[in-house]
């Protein structure tokens, strides 16, 4: 709980950043007609609940060298529910995955995807197939690559892609 608490705490430090950068993708202002016609300033481009996942890296420990890549937790050391089973569930509408640069404390990278796109695309039989990252502390990721998923799965991204 103790590594949780200080990962938790350290993304929640970044928060408002990934809060105004969904803003700007989900938010805009309205025409200078809406404006001054129909008293609206600012108009949602979203109007159900939207559940976000949000995963941030740390840049400086890898450059942009996996920038085109997102990781999502698939196993715990004590084998719990991890965030792709919660995905895979139904569970969050959006992934926002971010790369912070902790020297300047900006996230410097990030993509936007829709999470329905990623379960249309994955299932529980064929994520068997993969792989997964093991980390020393007894986690574990899968590895995916923006390119592999359709062209729908990016909502906004400020990452021009490499393949």
């Amino acid at each position: 709980m103790d590594n949780f608490n200080k990962q938790f705490s350290w993304q929640d430090r970044y928060f408002e950043s990934v809060a105004g950068i969904l803003g700007k993708v989900f938010f805009t202002r309205s025409s200078f007609v809406v404006d001054t016609e129909q008293a609206t300033d600012l108009v949602v481009l979203q109007t159900e609940k939207m559940n976000t996942a949000i995963r941030l890296r740390k840049l400086n420990n890898y450059g942009n060298k996996y920038i085109n890549e997102f990781t999502i937790r698939a196993k715990t050391k004590f084998n719990n529910k991890t965030e792709i089973h919660k995905i895979l569930d139904g569970f969050a509408d959006y992934g926002f995955y971010g790369w912070v640069c902790d020297e300047t404390k900006i996230i410097k990278h990030w993509t936007i995807f829709s999470l329905n796109v990623f379960r249309k695309t994955f299932n529980e039989k064929n994520l068997q197939q993969r792989s997964i990252l093991k980390n020393p502390d007894g986690s574990g990721f899968y590895v995916f690559n923006f390119d592999e998923l359709p062209e729908d799965f990016i909502i906004k991204t400020n990452i021009r892609r490499m393949k």
